[in-house]
């Protein structure tokens, strides 16, 4: 390095002789330079130089989820059967998307349940229709929970929540349906009974209007007679 410094003073010298009456600065003194300079560059030309990393694009939300089945439904903890959660994709032009992978997830923790095997989450491929569903089974803790609902497709997602509640009492849509079933069986039963009794009754008559004879003629009233008086006549007879 100094050597170099030495032939780049000497060539300067030689270049520019008009400027032999300057000095030039020691060959340490351009070294020291040379370091400071070689410290300082890095720094400057990596700050020209563009980042090849650059954050992932997000997925643009163009998919439509709509919730069919499951929304404010009211799960009986005895019966340990939840609501099935339904929905159904679509895309921006508002048609069904097939092959959609679509993740139902279940709180952690607290008012909930667990899909099959015990899992927190499932992912169900949505059918030519654009619909999927995810049965579960509902824990023993009661309370309202949120079940999230994310549709992807290539670049596309959608999402949804759903909303439940696990409760020790059984809702009244389920009584006043369980009571509809028993007006209905008795409506049923009392129509059974009078249709036997007609039949009966027919039969009756049936039966009846085969050995019985047939009834008299009315005999006709009796003539009326009528008498009128006649003119008295006088003389001698004829």
């Amino acid at each position: 390095m100094a050597l170099n410094c030495l032939k780049m003073r000497q060539w300067y010298y030689d270049s520019f002789p008009h400027m032999r009456s300057f000095h030039l600065p020691s060959p340490s003194t351009l070294l020291s330079l040379a370091l400071v300079l070689a410290l300082i560059a890095p720094p400057a030309l990596a700050a020209q130089i563009p980042s090849k990393a650059s954050a992932p694009a997000k997925p643009a939300e163009s998919l439509k989820v709509f919730v069919l089945e499951g929304e404010g439904a009211i799960n009986f903890i005895p019966d340990q059967h939840a609501r099935t959660p339904v929905v159904e994709v679509r895309d921006e032009n508002d048609l069904p998307v097939e092959g959609a992978s679509v993740v139902f997830e279940l709180p952690e923790s607290g008012p909930g349940g667990r899909f099959p095997g015990g899992a927190r989450s499932v992912t169900v491929k949505t059918v030519p229709g654009g619909q999927a569903a995810a049965p579960f089974t509902v824990n023993n803790q009661a309370g309202a929970f949120q079940i999230k609902v994310t549709a992807t497709i290539g670049d596309k997602v959608g999402r949804a929540v759903i909303s439940q509640t696990n409760s020790l009492t059984p809702p009244l849509p389920l009584q006043r349906k369980k009571s509809r079933w028993l007006t209905t069986k008795k409506l049923l039963l009392f129509s059974s009974v009078a249709a036997a009794a007609v039949l009966v009754a027919v039969l009756a008559t049936r039966d009846s209007g085969g050995t019985a004879s047939a009834p008299a003629p009315t005999p006709p009233p009796p003539p009326t007679i009528i008498i009128s008086p006649g003119s008295p006549t006088f003389g001698g007879p004829r």
